[in-house]
């Protein structure tokens, strides 16, 4: 994926292999979380999600669905840059990374959020 891309949120029974670059998963309702090359995401079947990259790198995966009975593949609503800028600045201060800038290039910000720290 290239930089700041991510799929649109979904329904599926999903193994996420990460091999290069550096992405975020996030689960409806739980925190994103940071993958990074080696990682390894279960994702079972009925948890909408969605997985993409950092605002400041590309992301390389591989995406295995699971099969099983009752399972589908839903694709739903988009990812707004909005939530998902959100979601990662939730989750770089939740890693206790100092300073956004030092984490988000100002460009990647929301409007507002320049200068802020947690």
């Amino acid at each position: 994926m290239e930089t700041g891309r991510r799929n649109r949120r979904r329904y599926c029974g999903q193994i996420l292999l990460v091999t290069a670059g550096r992405g975020y998963y996030q689960e409806w309702g739980k925190e994103a979380q940071e993958l990074h090359p080696g990682d390894v995401v279960n994702i079972p079947a009925g948890v909408k999600h969605w997985h993409g990259t950092a605002p400041d790198s590309w992301f390389a995966h591989l995406a295995v669905e699971v099969p099983g009975e009752e399972t589908s593949n839903e694709w739903l609503e988009p990812v707004s840059d909005e939530e998902w800028k959100a979601e990662i600045i939730m989750a770089m201060m939740a890693r206790g990374c100092g300073f956004l800038q030092r984490c988000l290039p100002d460009r990647h910000m929301p409007k507002g959020a320049s200068g802020f720290s947690p």
